[in-house]
């Protein structure tokens, strides 16, 4: 996530512009189908009602190498049940509600496990974590079926999870499997700050009913439609994917390229840098896909969003506030667009906690914003950018307690915004910039590319970070790695 707190002005010459065309292309996943998750999802969107009605099945593989009697889920909306629980910090609430408050939700109607009714909880201290009492044991490597039915109200706001004038961002909004690891289940609550989510790579298969004068920006590819009276039936499908996410509106308009056999699609509301957006997502993934390795998917979106926040990331598609379209700062623009493309790369494709170690994507994604503005513009551009972003940023919080800090914390050892945005951002793409001055470029976009490679389609941990550093740079401990990177 990008999160805008200051705006600056950079003024940057174009010296490259890319110009792609389509080949066929066979896309391939280096991972065992057989393994993941799957969801099969049937919602039906009411716009007058704000309401998605969902029955969602959920294939489980028991991967954990332990029997279990219960299994958890997490069910987001909750945290915007009541004022006092949703995840903004008091000075974000007027931007969030500029219509004050509306409550959000989800009610669980039933849960049912192969075809079974099942005895639940909601617990959690915002209630966003749903328990499921298994009437019997599942063994390690058994599969079972989970349904689950209920509704799910969209609060009037503009965050990740709401609507306003321009779009329905129905985002961490459908039950989806905690993550099991070395720790056990990951039951954490919806922080204030951060993107406090952590997901398994699983499949989707998703069938969205909504009006028919409203058209859906998604996760994953339409594979099909059905006209039904006024309305229209989405068969929308995405494979290998962390998380769901859709974006709807009655007003889009769109603007489409291709760049190494990727569709990529502007999603906005005015010609104001309709073509310009499109652009820069398209100049990302050539050049993200250069240094780090291939997008794997069919198709990836940039839409423009009722979003106060900035920008926002999930599974190839990226949602921006519509109102940075109407700042007349194109290069903010970029800016926000390109970070949020590279979490694609770095969230997306190669996961982590975003809880426990949120560095692993936000560190590498500003700097591999960074590095965009480098490879298309130049070391001075990329200097100027790098200065005013990054550097400018961090020096405000000079006299500040944290600056000296370690990096790698968890989000809920931070206690505001700012000291979060100064250390994993800021201080984290300083870090980088002065490793790999120190490494050498070779060294430096090897790490990054084995990285890639070794972690794509798994949780990656700050452990597997330093194993690849040390095998590039042929060091026999961590001590000058965690140093150099300030993860201590």
């Amino acid at each position: 996530m990008f999160k805008v707190l200051l705006l600056f002005i950079i003024t940057i010459t174009p010296i490259i512009t890319y110009t792609f065309i389509r080949d066929d292309v066979q896309f391939t996943f280096n991972i065992n189908q057989n393994m993941l998750n799957r969801y099969f999802i049937k919602a039906e969107f009411d716009p007058v009602n704000k309401i998605i009605y969902i029955d969602e099945k959920v294939s489980y593989i028991n991967n954990t190498g332990k029997k279990l009697k219960k299994i958890y889920f997490h069910i987001y909306p909750n945290a915007f049940r009541k004022a006092k629980t949703v995840p903004y910090f008091k000075e974000e609430i007027n931007e969030a509600y500029p219509n004050g408050f509306d409550s959000g939700y989800i009610d669980i109607k039933k849960v049912m496990v192969d075809d079974k009714e099942q005895k639940y909880k909601i617990i959690g201290r915002d209630h966003t974590i749903l328990m499921i009492e298994l009437e019997r044991w599942i063994r390690d490597g058994a599969e079972m079926t989970v349904e689950i039915q209920g509704k799910i109200k969209i609060p009037n706001s503009r965050g990740r999870f709401g609507y306003d004038k321009y779009t329905f961002n129905i985002t961490n909004w459908y039950p989806i499997l905690a993550v099991y690891d070395e720790t056990g289940w990951n039951l954490d609550p919806y922080y204030k700050l951060g993107d406090p989510f952590y997901s398994d790579v699983s499949n989707y298969r998703v069938e969205l009913v909504i009006p028919s004068n409203y058209f859906p920006v998604s996760t994953g590819v339409i594979v099909d439609k059905e006209e039904l009276d006024d309305k229209v039936k989405y068969y929308i499908e995405a494979d290998n994917v962390r998380d769901f996410a859709i974006i709807l509106s009655d007003k889009f308009k769109k603007e489409e390229a291709w760049v190494d056999n990727i569709k990529v699609v502007s999603y906005c509301f005015n010609d104001t840098y309709k073509k310009e957006a499109l652009q820069y997502a398209v100049d990302s993934i050539k050049i993200f896909n250069d240094l780090f390795g291939k997008y794997p998917y069919k198709e990836f979106e940039v839409v423009a969003s009722d979003f106060y926040v900035g920008g926002m990331e999930y599974p190839n598609v990226v949602m921006i506030d519509n109102d940075i379209y109407s700042y007349r700062q194109p290069d903010i623009l970029e800016y926000i667009i390109a970070h949020e493309t590279a979490h694609q790369w770095w969230y997306g494709i190669v996961g982590n906690d975003q809880v426990d170690e949120p560095w692993l994507d936000e560190s590498l994604t500003e700097y591999s914003t960074i590095l965009y503005f480098e490879k298309k513009y130049g070391t001075e551009v990329k200097d100027r950018v790098f200065n005013k972003m990054v550097i400018a940023r961090f020096s405000k919080y000079k006299d500040s307690d944290f600056i000296n800090q370690s990096i790698n914390k968890s989000l809920s050892n931070f206690n505001s915004w700012q000291e979060y945005l100064g250390l994993v951002y800021q201080k984290g793409a300083i870090s980088l910039n002065e490793f790999r001055r120190k490494i050498g470029d070779e060294k430096f976009f090897n790490i990054l590319k084995l990285y890639f490679e070794r972690n794509k389609f798994r949780n990656a941990k700050t452990e597997d970070f330093i194993e690849i550093c040390r095998e590039v740079l042929d060091l026999k401990r961590n001590d000058a790695i965690i140093r150099e990177l300030s993860l201590r």
